[in-house]
């Protein structure tokens, strides 16, 4: 580590009366820092014993931040070398349907969720086509923004035919996960999905709720969820940042 990157972390001060734990102080620092850029990926972090000095904390404290970072996949390490900056992104297996919530507590992050809409409308004519309603038919929005481990990751908004489960705008949804309310709450066996990518940069409403910079790539998915009877369940349209996702097909022949 270079010295001017080396004064970003003395020039922090923490707050030893805040009810905020130090370690978490530091991992909030070191993830911003990412986040924003100004430690670039594949830079390398002080060592514990650096870290204990700067900061003048017990090793133990170092070590929770950085196992926690390690956790997150936002750092590494290599042996007699060092700490470092991490590229590797979240992986989203495509090859398998599970929720956002789900994959992110199946890797032991925390996962948190901000409903920016939840609304009962009247569905347009393509939304009536992809979800095979009928004219009198209406369907929940919901407009979540998706936090891992308190960092702004994704922007998913859900269209829900009501017929199929009754009620649900009235409903908090389990543990944050609509699957779940779904299948626990009405019973609904969900099946599979087709969905699509495409790269797309970002706009000002995305680049204002995913704390980016205006014109960051992001992945833009839509697709359609289905039940074991082929009944179409939800339509979704995820925005997901370039910088911290990349996608995993399996193909077979």
């Amino acid at each position: 580590m270079t010295n001017s990157e080396a004064d970003i972390f003395k020039n922090f001060s923490l707050d030893r009366k805040s009810p905020v734990p130090i370690y978490y102080q530091i991992q909030k620092l070191i993830r911003e820092m990412i986040d924003k850029n100004k430690i670039k990926q594949g830079a390398q972090l002080p060592t514990e014993e650096e870290l204990c000095s700067i900061f003048n904390i017990s090793r133990m404290t170092v070590r929770q931040v950085y196992n926690d970072l390690l956790r997150m996949e936002l750092i590494s390490r290599e042996k007699g070398k060092g700490t470092f900056v991490s590229s590797n992104k979240v992986m989203f297996e495509l090859s398998r349907l599970q929720s956002f919530t789900e994959d992110m507590k199946k890797r032991n992050l925390r996962v948190k969720n901000k409903i920016l809409e939840k609304k009962k409308i009247k569905p347009h004519i393509e939304l009536k086509r992809l979800l095979k309603l009928g004219p009198k038919d209406e369907i929940l929005r919901i407009k979540r923004l998706r936090y891992v481990e308190n960092i702004p990751m994704a922007i998913e908004t859900s269209h829900v035919p009501l017929n199929l489960c009754p009620g649900l705008d009235e409903m908090v949804l389990l543990q944050g996960s609509l699957f779940k309310t779904l299948e626990k709450k009405f019973s609904l066996a969900i099946d599979h999905s087709d969905q699509a990518l495409e790269p797309i940069q970002a706009s000002q409403e995305e680049t204002s709720l995913l704390k980016i910079s205006p014109g960051s790539p992001l992945i833009r998915m839509t697709g359609i969820t289905y039940l074991k009877n082929n009944s179409p369940v939800e339509y979704i349209i995820g925005i997901y940042r370039g910088d911290r996702y990349k996608f995993k097909l399996t193909l077979k022949r």
